[in-house]
């Protein structure tokens, strides 16, 4: 994990934010649509999205339609993905199983924003459900906008200033955490071979260097 911004950073978490290739598996109709049922119970919220692909347009003919306020950022660099994950108050992740078969695995992205603190939504596809676990909504698969909308509306009125919970699950993923321990398996691997090369070169000096008295 890329990300990891300081406990005490000072931030207004103003946004909902989806990060990720715009491609069918990503399935981002399906939180326009969500976002546009909050927009018509008077509950809208401002939508950012990072990344870009073959859905661009489509969805932001679709974002401009139900006249909501959507910001398609495009590929951006680290340092202005960054400033977005320090700002997301709500994370919607709403890829799934598309015709074909092909589904989500464990995005990296999600990673990240749970590192940042933001609360998350999302519905259940490859490690989605067991990365998030308790620290956020993980709704099923198929979940359709109404419930969506209705999950980040919860979330967004929650967590103004961001998820603890979601910041402590994903600290084991962070690249000091995956070092430490890569580190201690090396060792124990080294201690282990350590020892079984110790007890060969016993079995060497007793049985095979040692001079037979005939």
């Amino acid at each position: 994990m890329g990300y990891w911004p300081a406990e005490a950073a000072d931030v207004t978490r103003d946004v909902v934010l989806s990060v990720g290739r715009l491609v069918p598996v990503k399935r981002l109709d399906r939180a326009l649509s969500a976002l546009a049922v909050l927009k018509a119970q008077g509950r809208a919220v401002p939508w950012v999205v990072l990344g870009d692909g073959p859905e661009r347009a489509r969805l932001e003919a679709m974002a401009s339609a139900h006249g909501l306020d959507a910001r398609f950022e495009g590929v951006v660099d680290a340092a202005t993905r960054d400033a977005w994950l320090r700002r997301a108050r709500v994370f919607l992740h709403t890829a799934g199983r598309v015709a074909g078969g092909r589904g989500e695995g464990a995005p990296v992205a999600l990673m990240e924003a749970m590192g940042a603190g933001a609360a998350v939504v999302a519905t259940a596809s490859g490690a989605v459900g067991w990365m998030v676990g308790e620290a956020g909504a993980v709704l099923d698969g198929e979940a359709g906008a109404a419930e969506i909308a209705e999950a980040v509306r919860a979330a967004w009125d929650a967590h103004p200033t961001g998820s603890p919970s979601a910041r402590e699950r994903a600290t084991p993923w962070r690249w000091e955490a995956q070092a430490e321990g890569i580190e201690r398996a090396m060792k124990s691997a080294s201690d282990r071979a350590t020892a079984s090369f110790g007890d060969a070169r016993v079995y060497v000096e007793r049985f095979v260097e040692r001079p037979r008295h005939i």
